[in-house]
């Protein structure tokens, strides 16, 4: 069987690649498309891993760093010849560092047509929410011997009446 193509950009790259990849023997090093994002109180790590069996996904937590690597392995081991082979035969590692304000003990992992998701929860105490003001409402508009603000009352004091009146006693005696 005879396989001819020429691609003179194509193996221009291929080149490139396997000088980069340091001629690991067919494998190299990958990083894997990744996108990280906020819904709702989660937040979501997607990576595309098309080909690569769940099982050898692995995913840790420590401290606050997750790490997704796993393998593509090649689907022709048993085989007699290879003919052609430009799947790649790789390993894959993408790390992301986590806020301090996630529940790490509740992370989940689901991986559907070639796509890893990863859930990580924001932690009970540090997700937002709602805080009531609490205060006395004014029941009324304001009127004379109120000050309008919500809350606050005001009386007036005549402080002339008060200091005439404490004069006029301290004279009398």
């Amino acid at each position: 069987m005879t396989i001819s193509s020429f691609d003179p950009s194509l193996g221009f790259e291929r080149m490139l690649s396997r000088m980069s990849s340091g001629f690991q023997g067919g494998q190299s090093q990958m990083a894997p498309a990744m996108d990280v994002y906020r819904q709702g109180d989660e937040f979501v790590v997607e990576l595309d891993v098309p080909g690569v069996d769940a099982s050898s996904i692995d995913i840790t937590v420590e401290r606050n760093l997750l790490t997704v690597s796993g393998e593509l392995h090649p689907q022709h081991q048993d085989v007699d010849e290879v003919l052609v082979c430009e799947r790649p035969h790789v390993r894959f590692r993408r790390q992301v560092y986590l806020g301090e304000s996630l529940d790490t003990e509740n992370i989940r992992a689901n991986y559907e047509n070639g796509v890893l998701r990863v859930t990580i929860p924001a932690s009970r105490e540090q997700q937002s929410r709602r805080i009531t003001v609490e205060g006395r409402e004014q029941a009324s508009a304001p009127d004379e011997g109120q000050s309008g603000q919500p809350g606050q009352s005001a009386e007036s004091i005549d402080v002339e009446s008060a200091e005439s009146e404490s004069s006029s006693e301290g004279s009398s005696s």
